[in-house]
């Protein structure tokens, strides 16, 4: 292994400067290389028509009373594939970087460039499977731990595959091609989805809210309704704030590619117009190319406004800015770039202390949302306080959440809404500066001046548009299966305005944004300052949303970020000749670690949890309940699985005493394992109290009640200022005839309830008001009359 700076045997020239002939295993190498760039172009494609969400997986089975003799419930069921999906692509991603790597060991050299980065993912790879291991929900942290590396990883494949400027202008390419296909996705949506959805409301509004459980009148029902009338596009993730992450991304890229094409277009025309060659009337093939794709570009950006996501459209707002200051500036910041991060930075650093300051005088920020992105910063700061140098471990923050809750932070929140928050939460300060530290990297690597190429041998016409249109067709036909394949879609319209029509104008656009002239020389630095502000932009709107989490739009960033780096100033790298194959095995084994250790596991429930969701379809419970124990004996890890064995269960066993009781003893053993795998959550803990108090009641078993108890105030520990767990916790007090905790516990909720706002969705309805007011008297009668027959 040795470090130089010489690239010309890489890009296939001798010393002399003469051209030197491919050997096969050198044809062969770059072709896998190829492949390895496609199958994460195609993936990165996939993840942006689906909707994978960094959040806790909780059930999504609807169980009712459920025995061998009844009908089961008509609620309906559905298969949840997202966790598997997660699993399964962050390993493909791995797998790339080991093609990468076998490619490069056919070609006689695997070179590395980007040491440090590389170094920093590996820091933090190490880290954060340390942290993982020691999270209370462990199979959560697994999935959110190779999922991040996964990701990172990508990136720095990206930085070391376009080196090469063609696979640059194809990620590029495919960048611009999403960007179409986003905006036709928000076109349907608003102009057709979103009309029907209320049209449907309006017909069967008190059948819709009913499936929902909510009254007519409340507080819930009317934040229902306006979320369901809401005409924001949200992409494929149901936010529009995540929805607005991506499109910073991708009108930078349509952008920047539209301006390199449009520069190009007139430098031919002056060049032609100098030499005498240009004939009136003439139109530039590029020009037009450039000028549809930039239509593309102002319609991301229009899509972008609709959101309403005062974030987004800030952090594109100061992307815009910062890329025209450079873009006119140019050669005076790249004389001070140093500098100019410095300042940058410092600003940056000014205003975060400025809104610290802010908070930490008022309690509060100026607006409402972002009063309640201080609430979760607070508590996060407490959460690292707890855990500086593991931090709770990934994907684990929504438990360790809710102990650190505010009273008046209302919401069960997933995420801090803070890139740097987040980081630290989740992999204690180290790791969270190890992950901060890659982002930088990138970032700063994609604001570098770019190289200067000469002009490189390209195909055939005939062969640069037959290899579009396949690219074209390959990315279509991907987002169609992903969306069929993967995704419940409950109306026979949905599969033509949210599956072929988004798909159609991805390879439409892929299209337009290849075609015309080549790309393959010169700085392109019209497209570098462009993809280096979107990535900017996208940092800057992580300090108030959770896009680096979410795997399609974190992928985006990451591939984006990676080919901008790569084709920044190249430094040392580092070649490896001799133990090539040594660390290709080494690609190929962690593929295999992360198969059999993460995907198995997963993978082997996700049969078992389908097969018992088919069976209960089929109203054969008894068949599920055995679906369901194999899900949870298939991966040790998972909570969920055991909790819904647990809770299908105790829906068997609820008939009259006498029956069931075998079942609701089995149902509590799951309920405790489902503790065990994650002690952490108030919920399971919940689940388990309901069980054991079932199980005390039939059997008059006061073992039972007391373990039932104890769950609910552990349950209470984790989860303090849940106002409604308070209000179970005494429901159950008032059944076993401890009265004065009962009505402790009926204050507390009340007290909890009064930090909220007034037109919060959460404070109670007037039937649970009506609910605990009864519960009150009850309490009030029956400790009266136990006060007064004590002599």
């Amino acid at each position: 292994m040795k470090c130089s700076t010489d690239s010309s045997q890489r890009n296939g020239m001798s010393r002399s400067g003469q051209a030197n002939s491919p050997t096969a295993g050198q044809t062969l190498g770059r072709f896998v290389q190829s492949a390895a760039l496609l199958v994460v172009l195609v993936t990165l494609v996939g993840r942006c028509f689906l909707a994978e969400m960094p959040f806790h997986r909780s059930s999504r089975l609807a169980f009712t009373a459920l025995h061998s003799s009844a009908e089961a419930s008509d609620a309906p069921f559905w298969v949840d594939r997202t966790e598997l999906v997660r699993v399964s692509l962050a390993t493909i991603l791995v797998g790339c970087a080991a093609v990468w790597l076998i490619g490069s060991a056919l070609t006689g050299r695997v070179v590395i460039h980007h040491r440090l980065l590389l170094g920093l993912i590996v820091l933090f790879a190490a880290w954060s499977l340390a942290s993982a291991l020691g999270a209370s929900n462990k199979r959560l942290a697994l999935v959110g731990w190779i999922e991040q590396v996964s990701l990172l990883t990508s990136g720095w494949l990206i930085a070391q595959i376009c080196i090469d400027r063609k696979r640059f202008v194809l990620v590029v390419v495919v960048l611009a091609g999403l960007a179409g296909a986003m905006t036709v996705k928000s076109i349907c949506h608003r102009d057709v989805e979103v009309p029907r959805r209320i049209r449907d409301f309006e017909m069967y509004r008190g059948q819709r809210l009913a499936q929902e459980g909510l009254v007519e009148g409340t507080p819930q029902a009317e934040m229902f309704e306006t979320r369901l009338r809401a005409t924001e596009p949200e992409g494929y993730f149901g936010l529009a704030n995540l929805f607005g992450s991506l499109l910073i991304l991708l009108f930078a890229a349509a952008a920047g590619l539209a301006g390199e094409k449009i520069r190009r277009a007139v430098q031919t025309h002056k060049a032609r117009k100098n030499r005498g060659q240009h004939r009136p009337g003439q139109i530039d093939p590029q020009l037009l190319w450039g000028v549809l794709l930039a239509l593309v570009a102002l319609g991301t950006l229009g899509t972008l406004l609709l959101t309403r996501s005062r974030g987004a459209i800030g952090a594109v707002v100061i992307a815009m800015i910062g890329a025209l200051v450079v873009y006119a500036f140019g050669r005076r910041w790249a004389r001070h770039g140093r500098k100019a991060v410095i300042v940058v930075s410092l600003a940056f650093v000014l205003t975060g202390l400025g809104v610290i300051g802010y908070g930490l005088k008022t309690d509060r920020l100026p607006t409402k949302t972002m009063t309640f992105r201080w609430f979760y910063w607070t508590a996060s700061t407490e959460i690292v306080a707890d855990r500086p140098l593991w931090g709770v471990g990934p994907a684990n923050f929504p438990a360790a959440y809710l102990q650190h809750r505010r009273p008046a932070g209302e919401e069960d929140v997933k995420t801090p809404h803070n890139v740097l928050v987040h980081a630290a939460t989740q992999y204690g300060l180290p790791g969270g500066l190890l992950y901060i530290g890659a982002i930088l990297y990138v970032l700063i690597g994609a604001t570098r001046p770019g190289r200067n190429l000469p002009n490189e041998q390209t195909e055939t016409p005939k062969g640069r548009i037959t290899a579009a249109v396949a690219l074209a067709v390959v990315l279509a036909v991907t987002a169609v299966l992903v969306r069929i394949l993967l995704v419940r879609l409950t109306e026979p319209y949905l599969l033509l305005f949210d599956v072929i029509l988004p798909a159609m104008a991805l390879g439409l656009c892929v299209l337009v944004a290849w075609w015309g002239q080549e790309l393959f020389h010169g700085t392109m630095r019209p497209l570098r300052i462009a993809l280096a502000a979107g990535c900017i932009g996208f940092f800057l709107h992580n300090m108030v949303s959770f896009s680096f989490w979410t795997p399609a739009t974190a992928m985006v960033f990451w591939v984006m970020a990676g080919a901008c780096l790569a084709q920044g100033q190249i430094g040392k790298e580092t070649t490896i000749k001799r133990l090539r194959w040594l660390a290709a095995d080494g690609g190929i084994l962690a593929v295999v670690a992360a198969t059999g250790f993460l995907l198995l596991p997963v993978a082997v429930r996700q049969k078992h949890t389908e097969a018992m969701i088919h069976a209960l379809e089929r109203k054969n419970p008894a068949d599920a309940v055995t679906s369901a124990r194999a899900a949870a004996c298939a991966d040790l890890l998972d909570p969920v699985s055991a909790s819904d064995t647990a809770k299908l269960l105790a829906a068997i066993g609820s008939p009259a005493p006498g029956q069931g009781e075998s079942h609701l003893r089995e149902a509590y053993i799951w309920a405790q394992q489902a503790i065990k795998r994650d002690s952490a959550q108030a919920v399971y803990r919940l689940h388990a109290a309901n069980i054991a108090l079932e199980v005390g009641s039939r059997e008059k078993s006061p073992w039972h009640v007391q373990r039932a108890m104890q769950h609910m105030a552990e349950a209470i520990e984790r989860n303090p200022n849940d106002a409604r767990l308070r209000r179970d916790y005494a429901r159950m007090l008032l059944k076993i005839s401890r009265y004065r905790e009962c009505l402790e516990q009926l204050t507390a909720a009340e007290q909890l309830e009064a930090h909220l706002f007034p037109e919060s969705t959460e404070r109670f309805t007037l039937k649970e008001v009506r609910e605990i007011e009864a519960m009150r008297q009850q309490a009030l009668r029956k400790l009266k009359a136990s006060v007064e027959q004590v002599p």
